[in-house]
């Protein structure tokens, strides 16, 4: 059990988080982590250590939501639940459910540190017997002693007895299955008041019609906090049978600890015959700690009929080998003999990897959802980063995409509170002189780095030398790596490969979401943009060109539109060909692009007429950029496959008013204007 837990304080009166953290320090457990919402919990518990506990405030104006926090943390995250309630209130609160435990306010600092650490033992408890019953193929179930709550029941249960569920009370029903309920209830209260097990026979009501069993009732206790386990056997298949074929590990043993029977899976397990271990003490095929533990710990209590809880033995295979088993006893009272089930922890790590699977799964389910539901690239790389902690815990995280064989940051989280984002978004990284990303380059394989100060891949990096633990995957695409996603962590040995892993599970659907992203920003630019001059074409020019108005007039702003058209630009197409005038206008256009803002605006309105957008330009400043503008063409020729071609322009100038109020209106002045020019000659501005 957990010694100094690691807990989740959610709260959001100040006055009770300061007296909780002061309590928990005092008792000498580890700082409280601290959250007030939803959010607020999904990110502490996705980018730091998993909490071993949550500490819910159950305050009286937000029950509801207290509880309802409360069963997103015990069914999301698996953590066992301590409430915070008012003394009014504690009685009331703590009954509704005995997953969950209740310190009343005031609160004292010996009831706090019971109350959480019988909360984590009995979890561990319930986590240890649900691994075991969930072996069996007959029904078995376990169900809290005080508060009759069905803590949980297997799979065989389920099918038998399907009225009653995991989180039910024995208590809430009348008359749907009252033999089952009235047959339970009087095992618990014989087991509470006589601490022993206990075997009866009944007939019950299942899935199947009648059906007659040997029901075992065993007691289980774990520092104050009882529960009973229940195991049902039809009384027409035998209980040797029982045993013999059990898909358990099991053996018998008497009271001076030598084997009786091995069932049939332990025999295959092990290696052994039955004529190579019956009736040898089982110590024989202990390891010299697990026998310590045996004659030390687990025979006395056996002896004296006192319950034990599950234990980590190592048993030495008949092929000379050891393996590690979970291992349960019962007391089996028609013969005072001990019943000893195995759990392979392999099984164990397998239950656990498959719940991670799932939680990875749905994770990416999520993120999916997540990453998928906009195009826009910025939106998707901050996505990408908010996400990416519901999959692999950080402190901080970056995107980086390769140009020309160098690695640079696109978006970062975590580091503009430690001082570093400016010098992290400046990084500057050539792949072929890195092997840290060198290697993901080459392989497209995702790495692990246990502790940056023992890795001389980026040790020439001193920006990143806060974080001692690092984990990165590539970004790819039709079988190329076009970026990487990075997460560090200050903690040394945080990442390892199964991190690296799960991490490029999520790269990859990130590497989709980004290449859609940019394709589609792609396919927009191609819509707005002139293919000869590479400026806004007329569409282009319009969007942005209402949408600086709308700017101009929301804040108050000036903004003037400049239109020009080439003097005699027929003549051009006419007198040397079409391709010499596309050869001008694509001149024009670049003498244009150089001598504007970046903030301006050039457009290709149609034909040989461009429209320039000046934002935070009233007339009067309007009116020498557009003198500037034509003396950039009519001061120097047009240099062209056919020679040299001078050119002039005339201009025409307008800026929003109130009477001129619309982007349309805007040109339409600036129009009137140019005619001005042409009209006064040629090669001049007008407003």
């Amino acid at each position: 059990m957990t010694e100094n837990p690691r807990i989740l304080l959610v709260e959001k009166e100040q006055s009770i988080i300061d007296q909780v953290t002061l309590l928990i320090e005092k008792i000498g457990f580890k700082r409280p982590q601290i959250a007030s919402t939803g959010e607020e919990i999904k990110l502490l518990i996705n980018n730091a250590k998993r909490p071993d506990l949550a500490l819910v405030g159950l305050s009286a104006d937000g029950v509801n939501d207290c509880r309802k926090t409360a069963r997103m943390l015990a069914e999301d995250y698996n953590l066992p639940i301590v409430y915070l309630a008012a003394k009014e209130n504690a009685a009331h609160s703590a009954g509704k459910t005995t997953e969950y435990s209740c310190v009343p306010q005031p609160l004292n600092q010996r009831n706090l540190k019971k109350t959480i650490m019988m909360a984590i033992s009995r979890h561990n408890m319930i986590e240890n017997f649900t691994a075991l019953i969930s072996e069996m193929t007959i029904p078995a179930m376990i169900i809290d002693s005080n508060s009759l709550e069905v803590l949980t029941v297997n799979e065989a249960f389920s099918f038998t007895f399907p009225e009653l569920h995991r989180q039910d009370r024995l208590t809430s029903f009348q008359t749907e299955i009252t033999g089952l309920i009235a047959t339970l209830e009087e095992l618990v209260a014989k087991i509470k008041d006589e601490k022993v097990p206990v075997i009866v026979e009944a007939t019950l009501s299942t899935s199947e019609g009648l059906k007659s069993y040997n029901i075992f009732a065993r007691p289980i206790e774990t520092m104050g906090q009882s529960a009973v386990t229940f195991t049902f056997v039809e009384k027409d298949f035998s209980q040797d049978e029982v045993f013999y074929y059990s898909p358990v590990m099991q053996l018998r043993i008497d009271t001076k600890g030598n084997i009786l029977a091995a069932n049939q899976k332990w025999l295959q397990k092990t290696g052994y015959s039955n004529f190579d271990i019956l009736h040898l003490p089982f110590s024989s095929i202990l390891t010299e700690d697990s026998i310590n533990r045996l004659t030390s710990e687990i025979l006395p209590a056996l002896s004296s009929e006192k319950n034990v809880e599950a234990k980590i033995i190592d048993i030495k295979l008949a092929n000379g080998k050891t393996s590690s088993y979970l291992v349960c006893f019962s007391f089996l009272p028609r013969n005072s003999h001990f019943l000893i089930a195995f759990i392979d922890t392999s099984t164990i790590d397998v239950l656990r990897q498959e719940k991670e699977e799932d939680i990875l799964a749905n994770a990416l389910r999520d993120t999916a959802a997540a990453l998928t539901s906009t195009l826009n690239f910025d939106e998707v790389l901050d996505r990408i980063l908010l996400n990416v902690g519901e999959v692999v815990p950080n402190e901080a995280a970056n995107v980086m995409m390769i140009w020309s064989g160098v690695a640079y940051i696109v978006r970062a989280i975590g580091y503009a509170e430690r001082g570093i984002e400016e010098a992290m978004m400046s990084l500057q990284i050539p792949i072929t002189q890195e092997s840290h990303f060198l290697s993901m380059y080459t392989t497209g394989m995702p790495l692990a780095v246990s502790d940056m100060h023992e890795y001389a891949a980026l040790e020439s990096h001193s920006n990143i030398h806060w974080a001692r633990s690092m984990a990165s995957a590539p970004l790819r695409s039709k079988g190329q790596v076009f970026g990487f996603l990075n997460l560090e962590s200050c903690q040394p040995g945080f990442y390892n490969q199964h991190h690296a892993d799960r991490l490029q599970a999520f790269a990859d659907q990130a590497a989709v979401a980004i290449e859609n992203a940019r394709l589609y920003a792609e396919v927009q630019q191609y819509a707005i943009t002139d293919e000869l001059t590479d400026i806004y074409n007329r569409r282009g020019l319009f969007e942005l060109g209402r949408r600086e108005v709308e700017r101009a007039h929301r804040y108050g702003r000036s903004l003037s539109a400049v239109m020009i058209d080439t003097d005699k630009f027929k003549e051009i197409n006419d007198k040397y060909s079409h391709s010499v005038g596309d050869h001008v206008l694509k001149t024009l256009a670049d003498r244009w692009k150089a001598s504007i803002r970046e903030v301006d605006i050039l457009g290709r309105y149609g034909g040989d007429e461009f429209v320039i957008l000046l934002p935070e330009t009233d007339l009067e400043n309007a009116l020498p950029v557009a003198d500037r503008l034509r003396m950039a063409i009519c001061s120097k020729p047009v240099q062209t496959p056919v020679g040299d071609i001078p050119l002039s322009v005339s201009i025409g100038v307008a800026t929003l008013t109130d009477v001129i109020r619309t982007f349309d209106e805007l040109i339409e002045k600036a129009d009137e204007a140019l005619f001005r020019s042409k009209d006064a000659g040629r090669n001049q501005v007008s407003k």
